[in-house]
């Protein structure tokens, strides 16, 4: 019974995470309409709904190569080539 309870808490606990997030994410788009961005920063869409995390794509497209790096700057380093390399699948 105290899992189920810890577990709901931990629930809980991401939601108003989530929440909080939205509402910063919603405030920074406030500063820069007000900050000269105007109309550009209003149509940024953040987190629009459906939209899968950048971040479980990234995991997804390193997944295969994770076995074969055993540091932390290495696991930094597949990473940060998987951005650029998703940066660069749009031009290709």
């Amino acid at each position: 019974m105290a899992r189920k309870s810890k577990d709901f808490k931990d629930l809980m606990k991401q939601g108003q995470s989530s929440q909080d997030k939205q509402k910063n994410l919603e405030a920074l788009r406030k500063k820069m309409e007000e900050g000269g961005f105007g109309e550009l920063a209003a149509n940024i869409p953040i987190e629009p709904k459906g939209a899968p995390k950048m971040s479980e794509i990234l995991q997804q497209f390193v997944a295969p190569y994770l076995d074969n790096v055993s540091t932390l700057r290495r696991r930094k380093s597949l990473f940060s080539l998987a951005v650029i390399a998703t940066e660069c699948g749009g031009d290709a």
